[in-house]
């Protein structure tokens, strides 16, 4: 009789750590200001545009002017798929916002920030991720 109590206790408390600790969804986050690796762009992925349930915004700004373009690329990490390149053209003190429903919620995504002059790539920064 102790020993079927004891197996019962041991049961249930397996089985509340185990239901206590089942992983969440994943929250969306957004992915902070993401530089180039010098002087020329930023962008930044907001993951949940407010008022507007499943849309994301991207903003990007060119800061050096210099002729190039900050031009900003979003992938979709979890389908290993292309979504979108956004671009601000002008160092005028102020960015490009692009909203949409770019990328299925809750997928992971990353961008990656680069300048672009005569359509050559460079200062590419990291891609750097988030969940949308």
């Amino acid at each position: 009789m102790k020993l079927t109590r004891r197996l019962a206790l041991v049961a249930a408390t397996v089985a509340a750590i185990v239901l206590g600790s089942a992983a969440a969804a994943h929250a969306s986050s957004d992915i902070g200001w993401v530089t180039t690796t010098g002087t020329g762009g930023k962008a930044y992925f907001d993951a949940d545009l407010a008022g507007v349930e499943g849309w994301e915004s991207i903003t990007v700004c060119d800061t050096y002017s210099d002729g190039g373009a900050a031009v900003v690329t979003l992938f979709d990490d979890t389908d290993w798929a292309l979504k979108g390149t956004f671009k601000d053209t002008v160092n005028d003190g102020s960015c490009t916002t692009y909203s949409g429903n770019y990328v299925t919620d809750e997928h992971y995504v990353s961008i990656q920030v680069c300048v672009v002059t005569s359509g050559t790539r460079s200062h590419c920064s990291q891609e750097v991720g988030g969940v949308s």
